[in-house]
């Protein structure tokens, strides 16, 4: 077993998708989501063919050349360009900036995410790690709407949109069945993951309601999307609190404020103190498995559960080191592996070996494994979807949360009603307990200010204040929020009366 197979049991068995990839795009969720609501997938080789004119390592592949694509093929969907290379050379550059925007195409389909519009778009790629069949669930949950106005904007009997209609003659009409993976089913159902499920379910039911309204069909797919990529990070979030949603950590939303400010130091902080819970559950939940004598990956036990530093160092060897060869650690892996096992002793004692050694192999793994432990895989496709800030490719290694406007507009999507106007302090109760972000806007004794005091986030209550107005302005400039003159706000896309 390698390092970077440590957690695979505990993904699997505990947490329903595996946060393991710091490549990880929302259009790996749109692939894998699809894929998995429809129970099919399509041989994209044809527009992949067409798109990547180029083998591994940008060597050129001669079979997917202009001559052989075009001039020698009698029957070619490209027959217009037959003495017009250079247009099709430019339609090939302008189609994969546009279906390969995310960044996840390359020379295999079988590993390739389109920018898709269309089931027909939908690959075999695993590279959702599982977040399809979680995704699934979510829109299949309650009444199940959401997945039937997914259902609905995937099936196409004529393009109807400028991107499907680039494509139609490369799609692949022949479907092939998609295997389901039982596990994801199996490990929603444990307990730690009820109260945030609900939570989701009813977020779905009230997008639905939206998306059955709206009639922008590639709108709604995108939307959609967007939610499971926010419903994971805050399904992450639960799961910190081991599914208490009153002892998460408040990640607080920093609408005002420049990067190093108060309000977005301290929005960072939330953001780590959450993810250093999350990693702190996986370390108990490895220890849960070390006692019951559980497989940790790749169906490996431990022969033994050492307490002193020598024994330690022995079954820290027998794991392999991460990447593609593999093999021993060196002596400096192993000497930086046996220190977190000290480190375990100095924190914990001695009398829980489980412990010690579930402490040394996690810490281990987000140390080494270096194509992405779970706080990459978060914060990367949180950092894509729009939630955290700086989005797309921003360079700062410090994130924050300030949604962007299509996130915002989602946000009030899942939390309030088509056509509906709810209180201020109503839409922030339930972001909070739907999604474990808060603003500064809800007072009282349970209020964010209290909150953000009792997790050690505590903040000057003007910028809270500050913090609110701003949001309510966002809000306000996109047509769904509306301040009073006696300081009451509305939240939502109704019409005040």
């Amino acid at each position: 077993m390698r390092i970077g197979n440590v957690l695979d049991a505990v993904y699997d068995d505990e947490v329903g998708w595996r946060p393991a990839s710091g490549s990880i795009k929302p259009v790996h969720v749109a692939n894998g989501l699809v894929r998995a609501i429809t129970g099919e997938y399509y041989d994209t080789s044809s527009i992949i063919e067409f798109l990547v004119p180029v083998k591994a390592k940008q060597v050129p592949d001669e079979t997917r050349s202009y001559k052989r694509l075009v001039q020698e093929n009698p029957r070619s969907t490209f027959k217009c360009y037959e003495n017009g290379a250079p247009e099709f050379e430019k339609a090939r550059r302008y189609s994969f900036g546009l279906l390969a925007a995310d960044k996840a195409v390359f020379p295999s389909a079988e590993f390739s995410a389109l920018t898709l519009t269309c089931r027909e778009m939908v690959s075999r790629s695993g590279n959702d790690r599982h977040l399809g069949e979680f995704g699934a669930s979510l829109l299949r949950s309650g009444d199940g709407a959401l997945a039937h106005v997914l259902n609905d904007a995937l099936n196409l009997k004529h393009p109807d949109d400028p991107l499907t209609t680039l494509m139609w003659p490369l799609l692949p009409r022949d479907a092939k069945i998609a295997s389901k993976r039982e596990s994801v089913q199996k490990a929603l159902k444990r307990k730690h993951h009820q109260n945030c499920l609900n939570r989701f379910q009813e977020a779905a039911h009230v997008l639905a309601a939206h998306e059955g309204q709206q009639g922008n069909r590639l709108r709604t797919l995108e939307h959609i999307v967007h939610f499971v990529c926010i419903a994971t990070y805050a399904h992450a979030h639960a799961l910190s609190a081991d599914g208490d949603l009153e002892a998460r950590t408040p990640l607080l939303i920093a609408v005002t404020g420049e990067k190093r400010s108060a309000l977005a130091i301290t929005s960072e902080r939330s953001l780590a103190r959450m993810q250093s819970q999350f990693e702190d559950w996986l370390i108990k939940k490895e220890a849960d498995r070390l006692r019951s004598g559980k497989p940790i990956g790749e169906g490996q036990t431990l022969d033994e559960l050492p307490v002193d530093g020598r024994s330690a160092r022995r079954v820290l060897r027998t794991v392999e080191a991460a990447g593609r060869t593999g093999g021993p650690p060196d002596d400096e892996v192993l000497d930086e592996r046996s220190a977190d096992f000290e480190e375990a002793k100095r924190r914990f004692g001695k009398d829980d070996p489980a412990q010690l050694m579930a402490y040394a192999l996690v810490h281990s793994y987000m140390r080494e494994f270096e194509s992405g432990g779970p706080r990459s895989f978060l914060q990367n496709l949180a950092c894509k979807a729009g939630l955290l800030y700086p989005h797309f490719e921003g360079n700062s290694r410090q994130k924050r949360i300030r949604p962007s406007v299509a996130i915002l507009d989602l946000l009030v999507r899942t939390c309030v009603p088509p056509r509906k106007l709810i209180p201020l302090e109503q839409f922030l109760e339930r972001l909070w307990g739907t999604f474990g972000l808060v603003v500064g806007g809800r007072h009282g004794d349970d209020g964010d200010a209290t909150l953000l005091r009792r997790n050690a986030l505590e903040l000057d209550p003007s910028l809270l204040v500050a913090n609110t107005s701003a949001i309510v302005e966002l809000l306000a400039g996109m047509g769904l929020a509306r301040r009073f003159a006696d300081d009451v706000t509305f939240v939502g896309d109704g019409y005040a009366g």
